[in-house]
């Protein structure tokens, strides 16, 4: 599943706060808490996100750390996801983020509860990742 935005800010702007996992409840509408340290390669969280049907709490740990360009997450906890966010500089001071999450058909199932065909899955799940990206935008360029 995949998702991606241009932000109108450089891209160590973008990455400082889209890249840090303790940032993200200002723009990831499904995640009600996280707690842990800062980024760094190794760092782990412990998060409670609201999804599909329900609402389940994870250990988020940091697989991947190439600041300004890339983090990498990787979420167990019954819902097995990898987490890439990959942040691209462009002219004019702006910045291309590509969200991507990486999933088994069997854990976009226990994602919804309940048999929902995968494809439907991914869009769902996708639709909720565009607007995540989208209020990220907001938020920055309002800081701007």
């Amino acid at each position: 599943m995949r998702a991606g935005i241009e932000i109108d800010r450089p891209r160590t702007e973008v990455f400082a706060v889209a890249a840090d996992p303790l940032r993200d409840t200002a723009w990831r509408l499904e995640l009600r808490r996280i707690a842990g340290r800062a980024p760094a390669l190794g760092a782990v969280y412990a998060e409670v996100t609201d999804v599909g049907t329900g609402t389940f709490a994870a250990a988020t740990e940091v697989t991947g750390f190439d600041p300004p360009r890339r983090i990498v997450l990787r979420l167990r906890g019954g819902h097995d996801f990898e987490i890439r966010r990959t942040f691209a500089a462009l002219s004019g001071a702006r910045t291309r983020l590509d969200y991507e999450v990486l999933a088994s058909e069997e854990t976009i199932q226990a994602v919804f509860g309940a048999p929902i065909d995968p494809a439907l899955g991914r869009t769902l799940i996708e639709t909720v990742m565009r607007a995540n990206l989208a209020r990220l935008k907001r938020l920055l360029e309002a800081e701007g």
